[in-house]
């Protein structure tokens, strides 16, 4: 999926249950051919009402690419609240926050996956309504 933005290759959200997200429930992000080469960064997104009842949340994110292979798995600790509890993010009943992730170098050809689970030891967030993944091209 190509986003409206020149430079954005992925721009995409994945609605989870109505029941909250689940560990077992992976996210998948299809990454089509690049068609120029160049650094490119990798944001993780959530959407949750402001009742989440964590500080943050625990999050796997991992890229398989083909044409040239490469393959890499990353945890990122997401805050959705700061220090003294106010949600963290844009929105009124439902909040919308972003976190980059990674720096990566991308080929022209290369194409792939991405998913994205959680590692918390609850089997099921409450609340989480979404999860997106955002791929742009960096400025030089």
């Amino acid at each position: 999926m190509v986003g409206c933005t020149k430079g954005t290759l992925i721009h995409r959200y994945e609605t989870v249950s109505s029941q909250g997200w689940e560990r077992t429930d992976t996210l998948c992000f299809d990454l089509s051919e690049v068609e120029k080469p160049g650094k490119h960064l990798l944001s993780v997104a959530l959407r949750y009402n402001n009742n989440f009842p964590y500080e943050g949340i625990w999050i796997v994110v991992e890229g398989n690419m083909k044409e040239p292979s490469a393959h890499w798995c990353d945890t990122l600790y997401f805050r959705t609240t700061d220090d003294e509890g106010t949600p963290l993010g844009q929105g009124v009943s439902l909040m919308q926050n972003s976190m980059p992730l990674k720096e990566m170098q991308l080929e022209a050809g290369q194409h792939g996956k991405f998913r994205v689970w959680h590692i918390m030891h609850r089997e099921v967030m409450p609340t989480i309504r979404e999860v997106g993944i955002k791929l742009e091209r960096m400025r030089n």
